[in-house]
């Protein structure tokens, strides 16, 4: 793996890791943001990068339940959904054989 790619998966886990803790400490997220949705769409359309679709799904079901963008949330959620199904099966077809 290039070094640049750890620092990229290091940045976003980091920030990820940020957000659930002030969210366990009762951190309020305000109805009208959608931060957390369109940050999961865009998780979810970064198919180049392994595994940046499971934090996107977590945000994407956190900003459903907690946000007034319900449909943006949804996209989020499905293009998220869409891009660990499609590494699921990549992992089984190699490990198949």
């Amino acid at each position: 793996m290039d070094p640049m790619w750890g620092v990229i998966y290091g940045l976003l886990l980091g920030g990820l890791v940020l957000e659930l803790s002030r969210l366990a400490r009762g951190h309020r997220i305000k109805k009208e943001s959608k931060g957390y949705a369109v940050t999961s769409i865009v998780f979810g359309l970064m198919l180049f990068i392994p595994l940046l679709s499971i934090p996107g799904l977590v945000l994407g079901i956190i900003s459903f339940r907690k946000t007034e963008w319900k449909k943006l949330s949804l996209a989020g959620i499905t293009l998220c959904s869409i891009a660990s199904l499609f590494y699921a099966l990549l992992l089984l077809g190699r490990y198949a054989r």
